[in-house]
This record gives C-alpha cells, structure tokens and sequence, in this order.
C-alpha cells in the first residue's frame, strides 16, 4: 500500500512539474508618449525584437528584454530625428502574463539648418532629372528624416537608371549634426554622367526571322535608353501568343559608344495547340467545340486557327488564316471560310461564308476591324418558300472592353458598333443596311453586390425582310437576352431592343444569388411592344467564365409562363 501511494505521489509530482514546464509566459508591451509613425515605427521594431528574443520565455529573459528595450527605443527614434529621446520603463506581472509600459519623452528634434542638394552631369538640364529636385521633400527647418533622406537618392538612382544614366552616382553625401544646437547639415550632390542609348536587340533561336522579331521592339537603335520600352517590349513579345515565357535583359553596357545592348530570351509555346470542350445550354442544348491552332506556319508569324462547334441548334466550321500586319501588336489581316448550319423552331438555313478582313488596335485599346465578306446562304422561314441569297458584304465594327479580370471580372464594360450592307447589283440582290449596338457595364456597388446592365440597338434598312438571310434577322430571347421566353423565340424582325438590369449578392465565395428584370423584342416596326421577364437565379464566376441558371417568367405572355434557363460563357 505504501509503495502504491509513492508511486501516486511521485506520479503526481510529474505532472506539475510538466505543466509548470509548459506553461508560456506572455509580454505586454504599452508605449505612451509617442504618436502617428513614430510610433508604428517603434512598435514595430520592438515587436520584431520581441519575436525573435521571447519565443518562449522564462521571467529572467523577460526582465533582461525590458531592461534593453528603451535603448532600442531611441535608436528605433533616430530616424525621425530625435537623438536625445528619454525612456522610463516598469515592469509587472500576473501569473505568466507580463505588462511593460514604456514612457518616451522624445525632447527636442534634430532640424535641418543648411541644405545644398544639387544634381551635375548631362542630366542637369534633362527634365526628368530636374524634376527630382522640385520633388525633394526635405525643407529648411522641417525635423530630419533620415527614412526620407535615404528614400530621396533611391529615387534618384532608379529615375537616372531607368531613363539612361547607367554611370549616375553621389559625388558627395553627408549629414553632419549638431546635437548641442538640434541641427543638421546635408550636403547631397548627384552626377548622372552621359545618357546612354539603346544598343543592339538581338533574339534567342526561334523559328521566327530576326526581321519579323524586330517588328515588336517598339524603340529603334540608337535611342536614348527608357526601361519602360523594355517592358513594353516583353509584353509585346508575351501578347503575341507565339511564346510561353519571355525574358528581356541588358547586356554589359558599352562604355565607349554609351550604349545598352539587349538580350531577349523566348521560350516557344508549342506549334500545335488543340481545344477541345463539351456544354449544356438551355438556349443551345448540349454542344460541343473542336478546335486546332497552329503556331508556326511561317518564320514572320503567320497563323492558322480552326474549329467546329456542334449542338442541338447550330453547327459551324471555321478556318482563318492570320497574317500579322507592319506593328504585330497592333495590326493583323486574316481570311477566313466558313459554313454553318441552324436548325430552329422559325426556320432552317445553311451559310457559307468568305471574308477577308483587318484588324487594327488603337488609343486606349480601341479595336476596330474592316471586312470584305462573300456570303452564300440558303434558307427558309417557317410557312416561307426556300430562298437562296448571295450577298457581298463590306463591315465596319469598333469594339472597346475594360475589365479587371479577363475570367470573373467584377467591374469593367464592353461597348461594340458593327455596320455592314450591300449593294444591289454588287454581288447582291438586294440592298441592305445594318447597324448594331452592343453595350454592358458590372459596376460593384460594395464588396458583396454588384449592378449589371446590358443592352442591344439593332436596325435594318432593306424592302423586304424576307429577302435578308435568315443569319442576318434579329431575334430577342433566351438566357442571354430576354429570359423568360424562348431562345429566338421574339422575332424575326428588321429592329432589336433588348435592355436588362440584373442584381448579384455575394453568398459564399464566387457564388452570388441573382435577380434580374428583362425587357426586349424584335419586329419590323420602331413601336415594337417590348416584352418583359423578371426572375432570380444563382451565378458562380467559374475559372471557366460566369455559369447562371435562372428561373424567369415571361411578364407578357398569356398566363405568364415560367421557364428554367441556363448559361455559361464569359462575361465579356
């Protein structure tokens, strides 16, 4: 019995010694005294000491770390010019939690009395570098910062490197201070040395001419040196969709023609890239896409991209050829065939289709295409005989998007013109004239909501509609245009109005409960009777593109049917 209670005893006392070894002492640490970022400074530098010092601390290294810390204090004061700051700590404790208070009187600050900055060298008289003089935050009389001071040369390093000055250093740099008479003396002389130009570019193998490559540098040789022209030389070369990586980097400069070769590294994307995707759409049913891209046809870039798209309702099959234009990041040509065939409740018709076009990008990311297109089409309306139309179809189409994020954008917008016609006797039967306008805007209203508003102006200028091909009636809904009624089931028609409004509230990450009000329709007449739909649904943002389902009611329909829709695709 006596051994059994030593043993209990003795098993006791191991546990509180263990739970006494793990218990975890605590420093608080409070600063009074100080304000605004002279205390985020000292907090912070005190905060980083502590977490490499106190990880687990005993009490001794607790009353050792409060007895160092006002020295650390008062370095951690410098900076901001008070070398002569006074520090009164004390130190208590409540079982293993530990309070030190800290009382900083910071006394007088260190004031700049005299201040020569100037900058010499080629750069003198260059704007650029002039202009880091009018931007030099320190004043006569204003407390000495030394963060600033430090943050000013830096500044003035990464200004004359980046525009060319690659010889530019401090000829002469010294802070003297007076701690009787709380001054300081700055003494800061630049010199630039020459602006050097841009060198040789030259490229790493690739299947591509030297000359075609040269086409995305967007400096010459012999200009004078901007980084800025480096990254907008690799982001040229990442757009373009010919490589996979791009690295762009100077070359040992050369001092006596005082230039800056460059050296561009491509890593190719493959020749050959194959889609290949499958979805469900309430507007379309099941479909399916094909596609085939090929990189590499000729060494200045020339491409070929193709693909076959099948569902329920409507089969294509396109081949472009594209033909990079003078500036490759800008302009492109391309010739295209294509045939398509729709199967639908209004009527069938089989298209095929001829066109060259050009495409060119400008100010602020405006796209604008012209395109010359033989079209061949032969269709029918429901109670309609078979008609077969030829049409030689000149467009013109700007398109300018904007948006944070190409997949799940939460705020941007689209704006798209396209006009296109023909003429009677050109290649045609008949005349027409076509204008559409296309527009949508997602604007978040908080961090959980969002607005979007969408609409389409469509008009036709042609005798008889029913001597338009059917791929160029306008037709109104379906999921992504009025829901509530069926997909084209509104129309045909020579004028389209289509407008929506739809609210997003975030529920949980990238899924948002949707609500909406639709209005549109398409008929021969400007007073067309708008047909509406309202409705809520769910939304995920997918890495894919934006996934909807809605259930929508059809407002102006006898009896106000309902109807389930779906949709998946980007939202630009």
């Amino acid at each position: 019995m006596k051994r059994c209670l030593l043993k209990f005893f003795c098993f006791s006392l191991l546990l509180v010694f263990n739970a006494a070894s793990y218990a975890k002492n605590t420093l608080h640490c409070s600063i009074l005294g100080l304000s605004g970022d002279i205390r985020i400074s000292v907090e912070q530098s005190l905060n980083l000491k502590q977490q490499e010092e106190l990880a687990n601390p005993t009490p001794k290294e607790i009353q050792v770390f409060v007895a160092a810390a006002p020295y650390d204090i008062k370095i951690a004061m410098q900076p901001f010019g008070y070398f002569q700051a006074e520090v009164k700590s004390s130190l208590t404790n409540r079982g293993e939690d530990w309070f030190a208070t800290f009382v900083v009187s910071p006394q007088t600050p260190v004031k700049i009395n005299r201040l020569d900055v100037r900058i010499d060298g080629d750069g003198a008289s260059d704007p650029l570098i002039k202009n880091i003089l009018a931007q030099n935050p320190m004043r006569l009389g204003s407390i000495l910062n030394t963060e600033v001071y430090k943050n000013f040369k830096q500044d003035f390093f990464d200004i004359a490197l980046n525009h060319g000055y690659m010889e530019a250093k401090i000829a002469e740099n010294n802070i003297k201070i007076d701690l009787k008479k709380h001054t300081a003396n700055i003494v800061l002389h630049f010199y630039t040395g020459p602006r050097y130009k841009f060198g040789n570019v030259t490229f790493s193998p690739s299947p591509f001419s030297e000359k075609f490559l040269h086409r995305f540098i967007p400096f010459q040789e012999g200009e004078l040196y901007a980084s800025n022209q480096l990254l907008a030389l690799q982001d040229n070369l990442n757009n373009s969709g010919y490589f996979k990586n791009v690295s762009v980097t100077q070359n040992r400069q050369d001092i006596q023609r005082k230039t800056v070769p460059i050296q561009v590294e491509l890593e190719l994307r493959p020749n050959y890239q194959y889609d290949l995707g499958a979805g469900f759409g309430t507007d379309t049913g099941v479909r399916g896409l094909l596609g085939l891209e090929v990189r590499h046809l000729s060494d200045n870039g020339q491409h070929l991209r193709s693909f076959i798209k099948a569902s329920n309702t409507q089969n294509s099959l396109e081949v472009r050829y594209l033909i990079p234009g003078k500036n490759p990041t800008t302009d492109q040509y391309d010739i295209s065939a294509a045939a398509e065939s729709r199967r639908q409740t209004y009527g069938d018709s089989r298209a095929f289709k001829l066109s060259g076009g050009y495409t060119t990008v400008f100010r602020n990311d405006w796209r604008q295409t012209l395109r010359l297109s033989l079209q061949q089409e032969r269709y029918n309306l429901t109670n309609q005989p078979k008609q077969n139309t030829t049409f030689l179809i000149p467009s013109w189409s700007i398109m300018h998007l904007d948006s944070d994020n190409p997949v799940k954008p939460t705020r941007g917008h689209r704006i798209n013109l396209t006009v296109q016609g023909a003429i009677k006797g050109i290649i045609a039967r008949n005349n027409f004239f076509q204008a559409q306008l296309d527009a949508k805007w997602i604007h978040p209203i908080s961090s959980m909501n969002s607005i979007i508003l969408r609409g389409t102006l469509g008009y036709t200028a042609i005798n008889d509609i029913n001597n338009l091909p059917l791929s160029l009636q306008y037709f109104a809904g379906g999921a992504q245009s009025v829901r509530g009624y069926a997909y084209n089931g509104l129309g045909p028609g020579r004028n389209l109005t289509v407008a929506s409004a739809e609210f997003r509230q975030k529920v949980v990450s990238d899924w948002y409960a949707v609500g909406f009000f639709d209005l549109g329709n398409s008929d021969n007449s400007f007073r067309m009777r708008l047909k509406r739909g309202t409705g809520l649904g769910v939304a995920w943002l997918s890495p894919l593109g934006t996934l909807e389902l809605t259930y929508a009611k059809a407002l102006d329909n006898p009896g106000t049917p309902s109807m389930v829709q779906f949709s998946m695709g980007p939202e630009f």
